[in-house]
C-alpha cells in the first residue's frame, strides 16, 4: 500500500482548483485527491494511503461543500488522523446572505476538524482597487498560496534545523483555528521584517501571530546569511512569552541572495467566529 504523511483534498469547484494547481509539485510524503460535491465519494479510499495530516480544501457558503467536508473529517477522526480544514468564506458583496452561512459553515465542521485555517476575502479586498471578479481571481490565488505554504513547511530540502510530523501535529493541535503568513526582508533587521511581512499577509481580520499560543517557522536563506539568520530568530523567540510555543526550522535557498523568507503557520484559541458577520 501506498502510504503518505499528508494528505490534501480538494472538494468543490474552488478547492478542487486550488489543488490541481499544486498537484504539479508531487512529494513522496504529500499525496492528492479531488472531490466534486456534487459526485458520490468513497470517503474511506480517500485515507487509504493512511496520512497522519488530512487537509480538506474547500470554499464556504455552499451546503454540498460543508456537508462533504464534515463527512471526511469525521471518517478522518475515526482513524486518529489530525484534520485540518482550509477554507475560503465570501466578501461582504459577493451575496447577501453567502457570508452568514459561511460562518453558520464553520460552525459546524468545528467539532469535527482539529484545526481551521480560514481565508477571508473581505481582507484579502482591503486596500485594493478590484473588481468582484479580480477579487475572486486574488482570492483564488491565496488559497493556492496558503496550501504552497503548508507543503513548503512540511516538504523544504536541506534543512539545517529540521521539523517532523510530530512537531506539526503539536502545533496544530494546539489550537482551533490556525493562521499562514508568508513574507520577505532585507537590509537590517531582516529577519525581524520578514517575520512581521509574514504576520500582515495573513488573509484573516482579528488574528495576528503574536496572539497565537503555538508558532512553527519555516526560514529560508542562503547560507552566507545563515548564521545571522540564527542569531537574528533566536533574539526574537527569546523576546516572545514564555506562554508561546516557537518552533523554527531554516531552509537553505542560494536563490534567496540577501533576502531571508518566513512562512509562519500557527495556532490559536483567541478567536470569535461571530466577527466575521
Amino acid at each position: 500500500m501506498n502510504t503518505s504523511i499528508i494528505k490534501v483534498v480538494g472538494i468543490g469547484s474552488e478547492g478542487c482548483q486550488a489543488v490541481e494547481c499544486i498537484m504539479k509539485n508531487k512529494s513522496e510524503n504529500v499525496s492528492f485527491a479531488l472531490c466534486n460535491a456534487e459526485e458520490q465519494v468513497g470517503v474511506q479510499n480517500l485515507l487509504s494511503d493512511e496520512p497522519r495530516i488530512l487537509f480538506i480544501v474547500a470554499a464556504f457558503g455552499r451546503e454540498e461543500e460543508t456537508n462533504l467536508l464534515s463527512e471526511i473529517a469525521k471518517m478522518a477522526g475515526g482513524l486518529e488522523v489530525l484534520t485540518v480544514g482550509v477554507v475560503t468564506i465570501p466578501f461582504k458583496s459577493e451575496k447577501e446572505s453567502s457570508r452568514s452561512v459561511a460562518v453558520s459553515d464553520i460552525k459546524a465542521v468545528m467539532p469535527h476538524v482539529d484545526n481551521l485555517i480560514i481565508i477571508d476575502k473581505e481582507k484579502l479586498k482591503q486596500g485594493q482597487e478590484l473588481t468582484v471578479d479580480k477579487v475572486s481571481d486574488f482570492a483564488d490565488e491565496a488559497l493556492m498560496k496558503t496550501i504552497e505554504g503548508l507543503m513548503n513547511i512540511f516538504d523544504s530540502k536541506n534543512d539545517y534545523l529540521g521539523f517532523d510530523v510530530d512537531d506539526a501535529i503539536y502545533t496544530l493541535r494546539g489550537g482551533k483555528i490556525a493562521v499562514v503568513g508568508t513574507g520577505e526582508g532585507v537590509g537590517e533587521s531582516k529577519t525581524e521584517l520578514a517575520l512581521a511581512n509574514a504576520d500582515k499577509s495573513i488573509p484573516m481580520d482579528g488574528i495576528s501571530l503574536h496572539q497565537c499560543s503555538r508558532i512553527m517557522l519555516s526560514s529560508s536563506c542562503s547560507e552566507g546569511e545563515a548564521e545571522n539568520m540564527f542569531e537574528e530568530v533566536s533574539s526574537l523567540k527569546i523576546s516572545m512569552p514564555d506562554e508561546i510555543s516557537v518552533m523554527w526550522r531554516l531552509n537553505v535557498d542560494e536563490s534567496l541572495g540577501k533576502c531571508v523568507k518566513i512562512i509562519a503557520l500557527a495556532t490559536t484559541n483567541d478567536w470569535n467566529v461571530n466577527t466575521m458577520v
